[in-house]
């Protein structure tokens, strides 16, 4: 089952967040209670997200994202301006954890575990680039922590962009 999650809709429960896209799924279908997210997206990002109604499949498509054969593709509208086209980033990542239990990811060369994203421009104005990133890795919040990385972070993130920059572009 493939369902395009909104942005702001958790794919699954936790943290404080009561239901998900899988839980609400499986409310709504009474034969779906051994359904499973095959991969997750964050919270604020939209896409496909993949469904699995039989565990012989789940195996199968974990497989395959594991193996890199599964090809994803997400626009995003960056702070800024990158200075080439394409970039290939393959900073690693570590999850931490701030004392208020907010979790953020941040590039850590030493105990970071390995991401790669590769981002090509598609377009760009004047205070912004427009780009298709192509994570190579699932890392958590892997996009958002390497345009970061890059000096250009993802227009309208709350959590890795400066908070100025997207109410100037609200306005």
């Amino acid at each position: 089952l493939i369902i395009n999650k909104p942005p702001g809709l958790a794919v699954h429960g936790g943290s404080g967040i009561h239901a998900g896209l899988i839980e609400i799924v499986r409310r709504h279908f009474p034969h779906a209670q051994n359904w499973e997210l095959v991969h997750r997206l964050d919270r604020e990002t939209s896409g496909l997200v993949m469904i699995a109604k039989k565990r012989s499949e789940l195996r199968r498509l974990h497989q395959a994202f594991r193996d890199n054969q599964v090809h994803k593709e997400y626009w995003a509208v960056l702070i800024g301006q990158l200075d080439q086209d394409y970039h290939d980033v393959t900073a690693p990542l570590k999850k931490n954890q701030l004392a208020g239990g907010e979790r953020v990811v941040r590039v850590d060369h030493r105990f970071g575990q390995s991401a790669q994203t590769v981002f090509e421009v598609q377009g760009r104005s004047k205070e912004h680039t427009w780009v298709l990133a192509k994570p190579v890795t699932g890392r958590t919040h892997q996009i958002r922590v390497h345009a970061q990385s890059l000096g250009c972070s993802i227009l309208g993130d709350d959590r890795y962009a400066d908070h100025k920059d997207n109410q100037k572009a609200k306005q």
